[in-house]
């Protein structure tokens, strides 16, 4: 949903319906809530793709990609906290395993927590007549090689 306050002229943008529907269809509508994106200290690769015919068997059926996609269109929407989950995670759609099921489903459950949260633009009158005031932002590559199979960086981080 989009709100503008006829007030202030703030605009608020949420996406808590689209994300409801994605937790109903994918029958996750009571799962508990998490307070983080991931589990502290996740460290996922290839080497956790299925590898027994007991974790094939589990993996069978699980709607690994469609419910990742879905995601991926949410974090670009209006959360972009879900980004760094969505892309670590892409890198094993090809065959996951179950911790990588393990971690989507920790991403619901944060979403879950996090239905209720929105982005607001906040519009000020007087920056608004004087052109308005761009704070620049620097990002810095600071990860040091945390992917576990490419060796390369993925966390980035913001410079005030």
């Amino acid at each position: 949903s989009i709100v503008q306050d006829s007030m202030s002229g703030n605009i608020t943008i949420s996406q808590k319906a689209y994300f409801m529907r994605i937790l109903q269809i994918f029958g996750l509508a009571d799962i508990e809530g998490k307070s983080t994106p991931l589990p502290l200290s996740l460290v996922l690769s290839k080497s956790q793709s299925p590898t027994t015919d007991e974790e094939v068997k589990f993996m069978q059926g699980k709607p690994y990609r469609p419910l990742l996609a879905s995601l991926a269109w949410g974090a670009g929407g209006t959360c972009p906290d879900l980004a760094y989950p969505v892309a670590l995670l892409a890198r094993f759609q090809e065959n996951p395993g179950p911790a990588h099921w393990k971690a989507l489903l920790h991403v619901c459950r944060y979403v879950k927590a996090t239905l209720p949260y929105s982005i607001t633009y906040r519009s000020n009158g007087e920056m608004r007549s004087a052109g308005g005031d761009l704070k620049p932002y620097g990002y810095a590559d600071a990860s040091y090689a945390d992917c576990v199979d490419s060796r390369r960086s993925t966390l980035i981080h913001r410079i005030l």
